[in-house]
């Protein structure tokens, strides 16, 4: 389940490492890692609009 901000929870199912897709609605989600292989960003692709979020 995912929560992004002003939204409601919403499944997702991985299909590969760090990279996921959303039941409910046609989007992605991939973490972006550092070689030392903390994560560092989160994009959602939805709409042909990818939109990168840094970790804080």
């Amino acid at each position: 389940m995912v929560k992004l901000s002003g939204q409601t929870w919403l499944p997702v199912v991985a299909y590969d490492k760090d990279k996921f897709f959303y039941k409910a609605v046609d989007a992605q989600l991939t973490f972006s890692r550092e070689e030392s292989k903390e994560v560092v960003s989160l994009t959602l692709d939805q709409n042909g609009a990818n939109q990168t979020a840094p970790k804080r």
